[in-house]
């Protein structure tokens, strides 16, 4: 007889228990984001962590995938973070100057002497001056260069040694190609993990190759496995209410089937305070915090909310340069061809994320994870939308042009009814849809779930689409009306009274923190 839990693993947060027991006894398999977090953390809390690694002995193991990308990506990894300490005080820096001078004009305006200035403008002066002074002792005490890890890397060296022997073994040539086959599979039905890494230019197979190294250390030893990782992607985790539940079902069952055995992922900073408690790590709370920082940081994306008609010009925008890149690089030869294709795909990269956007609930906002990497396209993007959105508007104030705003908001209006009738007819849909994939779960083979599973995921990106309009239309209707503002029914407009100009041109927009 099955327990009320039994087939449902991975819809309930496991118990910390479970997790002391995994600290103590699973295989230990840590991901490729948590060697590099070796590169941001302070010497001490590097220390730390290295530490504790080296008290899993013959129960630490890593991926042959993990190996490879920590090899690559070491370098990047710390001039990534030594970069920080060049760009942060340089926004700094700029946002002093503008904040001075907005104080000085403020200053201008409301007449005030030398001295009040002075007692305006110094402290702010004064607060700036101490956060670069302390982000100064910072880089001081962050002991990596560039050129000394290229030339020997102190990281490497003692990875070198606690890792000798525990990497698995790397897939041959003819298996690469099969594996690669199989993950564009895998990402066309939407099975974890990997496939929110599918539309990446490079390594876009990465995670999905750990995943299987990961399987098959698990059968060949049949042992059960704890996966420490910062990657928090919804091909990785399962969330309820934004909070992470743990690995996701589908992993879980595999990884069962696979090897018959327990599955459990976690995060680096989690894994530290188990450490700590079970095997007595020395861990101070300065690194737990390095790690629980880091962790929130790990996918280097940033989510920008946006209002839905910015949204609707930054794509315009982008659209242009996808465009204007593709054209030039199509013509261009050499180093300036290669410069228009870096072009092209960084602006087709960030329309991956545009298309992936999602509305918030209010409608108030579209909401676009944008990754670090992406964040100063997006920024221009900005720059040029504000540059156009800086026309001055046009007026009619005649009856006819009065009459065109009512006779615009009547159209929204309907199309507004029309889009809340489909979004209701597409959640009914989708409720239909999903009692169907519960009901039959028991019942039907892998396969046929995974096709109603799909299918119950299109219906799902139908009806999100469907809000988006609805919320859209609002917005727009909200801002006509707002247009009019009280104004009179044309029908009532005196054709001899003076009347107030009607702006229905494009506002200037902003976006905080961009």
């Amino acid at each position: 007889m099955s327990t009320f839990r039994s087939g449902f693993q991975g819809l309930w947060r496991r118990p910390i228990d479970d997790y002391k027991k995994a600290v103590r006894e699973y295989l230990i398999c840590v991901d490729t984001n948590v060697l590099l977090e070796l590169y941001r953390f302070t010497p001490e809390a590097r220390g730390e962590l290295l530490n504790v690694l080296k008290k899993f002995e013959d129960r630490l193991w890593i991926p042959h995938q993990v190996a490879s990308e920590y090899h690559s990506r070491r370098v990047d990894a710390v001039k990534e973070h030594l970069d920080l300490y060049k760009s942060i005080p340089a926004k700094l820096e700029e946002y002093q100057r503008k904040a001075t001078q907005e104080l000085l004009s403020f200053a201008k305006r409301c007449s005030m002497s030398e001295q009040e200035r002075k007692k305006l403008t110094s402290p702010l002066e004064g607060a700036f001056k101490v956060t670069l002074r302390e982000i100064a002792k910072h880089r001081e005490a962050f002991d990596l260069t560039l050129e000394g890890v290229i030339t020997k890397d102190p990281i490497l060296d003692t990875l070198a040694i606690t890792l000798d022997g525990k990497v698995g073994d790397g897939f041959t040539q003819d298996e690469i190609a099969d594996m690669i086959s199989t993950f564009e599979k895998r990402c066309t039905e939407q099975t974890p993990p990997g496939f929110k890494d599918a539309r990446k230019d490079e390594n876009a197979h990465g995670d999905f190759f750990v995943w299987e190294q990961i399987l098959r250390k698990a059968e060949s030893d049949s042992t059960p496995v704890l996966f420490v990782t910062n990657d928090v992607k919804d091909d990785w985790v399962r969330r309820e209410a934004g909070l992470i539940v743990g690995a996701r079902p589908e992993l879980l069952a595999e990884f069962a089937k696979r090897s018959g055995k327990d599955f459990l992922l976690t995060q680096l900073g989690r894994f530290l305070q188990i450490a700590k408690e079970e095997l007595g790590a020395a861990i101070s709370p300065s690194t737990m915090a390095q790690a629980e920082n880091l962790q929130a940081s790990t996918k280097r994306t940033q989510t920008v909310r946006v209002p839905p008609e910015l949204h609707d010009l930054l794509l315009t925008e982008l659209l242009k340069r996808v465009d204007w890149a593709e054209l030039k690089s199509s013509r261009a030869t050499g180093m300036e061809r290669e410069v228009y294709e870096r072009s092209h795909r960084r602006a087709t990269r960030l329309l991956r994320q545009f298309n992936e956007a999602t509305v918030t609930h209010a409608g108030e906002y579209v909401e676009i994870e944008i990754t670090m990497e992406d964040m100063p396209l997006f920024q221009k993007l900005i720059s040029a939308t504000r540059r156009q959105s800086a026309v001055q508007p046009t007026s009619d104030t005649s009856p006819s042009g009065v009459a065109k705003v009512w006779a615009h908001l009547s159209t929204l209006e309907e199309r507004l009814q029309s889009a809340r009738e489909r979004a209701t007819q597409i959640q009914i849909e989708l409720g239909d849809a999903e009692h169907t994939v519960v009901s039959l779960s028991n019942s039907i083979d892998d396969g046929v779930k995974r096709v109603l599973e799909r299918a119950v995921r299109s219906t799902e990106e139908q009806h999100r689409r469907s809000v988006h309009e609805v919320m859209r239309l609002e917005q727009e209707i909200a801002r006509v009306r707002s247009i009019l503002h009280q104004r009179p029914d044309p029908e009532e407009v005196d054709g001899g009274r003076e009347r107030p100009s009607l702006e229905l041109g494009v506002h200037p927009i902003d976006v905080e923190d961009i």
